[in-house]
């Protein structure tokens, strides 16, 4: 009920239980049939262009009925002793099977004869790994010996590579078939014939396990396999070091980020804090004490009236007087601009003493010994907002008779002494305080930030003295670290 078709480019043909199925290279037989046999032993006997192939017929009947088993065709050719792979068709029978067993078949160099081909059984030969080709010039890896399990290391950046492998056997080497598998790159198994090269694309950094398999065309059940170990070598920047310095990096980065950030605010809010205690420092160097001055003449003006009506006239025009100086050094501070524009700070000083003295009618001497040395605008206006502060302390709070002001100028420092012969008082105990007095804190203030010093010395009922200390320009250029020590 079977009938068996073989074709010049098509393979073999069965047709069977109404089905005709194909059976040709893929499952291992030639294209080219030119004669059938069967031997009586269950084979069928196939000659071709190819050379002679042997196959069980009871395989052919399974894979076209449907069956998924390899087929397993045995074909003899030159490399099993036949002098061509030619074999001869015709009108008449190609080939004969004697009842010994033996098969006769035409070729192009005369009978072939073959015996005891049935029963031949090979063995299947070691795989080796020939070599490595990685990149575009690579130079090739050595050999693997069959019981080495070295890994086969590849250097970064290489991007192409191929991996040529083998299975070494001089008996009919066209007959294996093979597939291999990369672990850790592919699904699965590539079946690829009797193709001896695997191909890979961007593999990325890591260890690998090349599979290979190989088997014969006579028996694919009978399966060599190996397992060859890949390793491929990572570029300096996919290596877990330069990450952790990439990471370190990015994490310093962020830190000095934040560092100059922190900086930057700190700064921000110092110098807001700055110019609050210039402003807090101004204003009550100029406006408050003005409005002091101003309400003094103002009770002196009231309280004469009547009594002395010209000199009441007077202390108003002075009051006067005052008020448009306090404007004018209210906005001299808002505005952070020179105290005074063409006069010095022995000058500047004078014309304070001059004034408070004809307000108060306080005995004021005024003292200078030196070289008078100019000072820039914020030193010269700090120095004299600050002497200013120490007279007027000593005019209200002290009940002095006689205030001494002694300007020292040496080669690098301007001192100012303030002395009086008031009440005095406890000096420790009022720089503890934090009340709303910030007249002694705003000189300190001052003097700090222009690079001097401020020294306050009293006792009860002793008088004070008030030292105020400045580096002149000079000096500064010279040694920003200097101390008035000597002055």
């Amino acid at each position: 009920g079977t009938v068996w078709i073989g074709t010049q480019g098509a393979g073999l043909y069965v047709y069977r239980k109404d089905r005709l199925i194909q059976i040709h290279k893929r499952e291992g037989l030639p294209d080219k049939i030119h004669a059938i046999a069967d031997d009586g032993r269950g084979n069928l006997w196939l000659t071709s262009s190819s050379g002679i192939v042997s196959v069980s017929r009871k395989k052919l009947e399974d894979v076209a009925d449907g069956g998924k088993e390899p087929l397993a065709a045995r074909l003899f050719s030159t490399s099993d002793g036949l002098i061509t792979n030619q074999m001869n068709g015709g009108m008449q029978d190609a080939i004969a099977v004697t009842p010994r067993g033996e098969l006769w078949a035409p070729s192009t160099a005369g009978v072939i004869v073959l015996t005891g081909a049935a029963s031949r059984v090979s063995a299947l030969p070691p795989l080796l790994l020939e070599q490595v080709l990685a990149g575009e010039n690579a130079a090739p890896v050595a050999l693997r010996s069959p019981d080495s399990d070295a890994p086969v290391e590849i250097q970064p950046g290489s991007g192409k590579l191929e991996l040529h492998y083998t299975a070494i056997r001089l008996r009919s080497p066209a007959r294996l078939r093979f597939r291999y598998w990369m672990e850790g790159a592919e699904p699965g198994w590539n079946e690829v014939g009797d193709r001896r090269v695997a191909y890979f694309t961007n593999l990325s950094p890591g260890k690998y396990k090349f599979h290979v398999a190989a088997w014969d065309v006579d028996d694919p059940a009978r399966i060599v396999s190996r397992v060859f170990p890949v390793v491929l070598l990572p570029a300096y920047y996919q290596t877990w070091w330069f990450m952790l310095l990439v990471i370190a990096s990015a994490v310093s980065l962020a830190w000095g980020a934040w560092l100059i950030h922190a900086r930057n605010v700190r700064r921000r809010f110092e110098a807001v804090l700055d110019e609050r205690s210039r402003l807090a420092r101004e204003m009550h160097d100029t406006v408050i004490q003005g409005c002091v001055g101003v309400s003094a003449l103002l009770e002196a003006a009231s309280s004469t009236s009547d009594s002395a009506p010209d000199v009441s006239r007077v202390m108003i025009e002075r009051a006067r007087d005052e008020i448009r100086t306090t404007v004018e050094d209210a906005r001299s501070a808002v505005w952070n601009l020179r105290h005074t524009e063409d006069s010095s700070v022995n000058d500047s000083i004078a014309n304070l003493v001059r004034r408070v003295r004809a307000e108060c009618g306080i005995d004021i001497e005024l003292e200078t010994t030196g070289h008078a040395t100019g000072l820039d605008s914020e030193a010269e206006r700090g120095v004299v907002l600050s002497a200013r502060e120490a007279l007027s302390n000593a005019v209200r709070h002290s009940g002095a008779s006689r205030i001494n002001i002694k300007l020292r100028f040496t080669d690098e420092w301007l001192s100012i002494d303030v002395v009086d012969n008031g009440c005095g008082f406890d000096w420790t105990r009022q720089a503890s305080i934090h009340g709303r007095h910030y007249g002694l804190i705003g000189m300190k203030e001052r003097m700090e930030k222009l690079g001097g010093t401020f020294a306050c010395e009293s006792t009860p009922a002793h008088g004070t003295r008030v030292r105020l200390c400045v580096p002149l320009p000079q000096a500064m250029i010279n040694d920003p670290r200097r101390t008035p020590q000597s002055v």
